[in-house]
């Protein structure tokens, strides 16, 4: 299976034998869009009543989610909260989250995982085996995607070609 995204398909994407691959194109920078222009162009696509940010306390996400306000786009954020043998590991983090969203009245869903009960999981261990991941957290997005009811879209995966 292979399918393109971004500005001008900049990403090939392929998945192949349950692994999963992305791959840059070189494709000319644009420098007459602002990254708001390039968002919207990207949530143009959207066919769901909402835009669902994974957000882990971030700029990326609160560049998608400011852009979104800004352009009556209804947003949610949606992020997961790290426990480590009954201890929360990303309190920072969500403390952040938390300020964002209530400074920009965006409403947020927490969702909790326990990474001792998580890692090498049958969810895990299926996760990083259908798309190749090859570090003990890279799942983790994966399943909050799994979570998701909106249109999702993850900081850091930027619609547009960078250098």
């Amino acid at each position: 299976m292979q399918w393109f995204s971004g500005l001008n398909n900049f990403k090939e994407h392929t998945l192949s034998d349950n692994i999963f691959h992305i791959n840059y194109q070189n494709v000319p920078l644009h420098k007459d869009f602002t990254l708001e222009e390039i968002y919207l162009e990207h949530l143009s696509y959207c066919n769901k009543k909402f835009i669902e940010v994974i957000y882990s306390g971030g700029l990326d996400s609160e560049a998608i989610i400011l852009v979104c306000l800004k352009n009556k786009i209804p947003v949610k954020a949606r992020t997961v909260k790290l426990y480590f043998d009954g201890l929360l590991v990303n309190g920072y983090d969500l403390y952040h989250v938390d300020q964002f969203c209530r400074a920009y009245k965006v409403e947020v869903e927490y969702m909790e995982l326990d990474l001792v009960k998580y890692y090498m999981s049958p969810i895990d261990i299926d996760l990083c085996t259908k798309y190749g991941f090859n570090r003990p957290y890279a799942s983790i997005t994966c399943w909050a995607l799994g979570h998701a009811n909106g249109y999702s879209m993850v900081g850091g995966d930027y619609p547009l070609p960078y250098r």
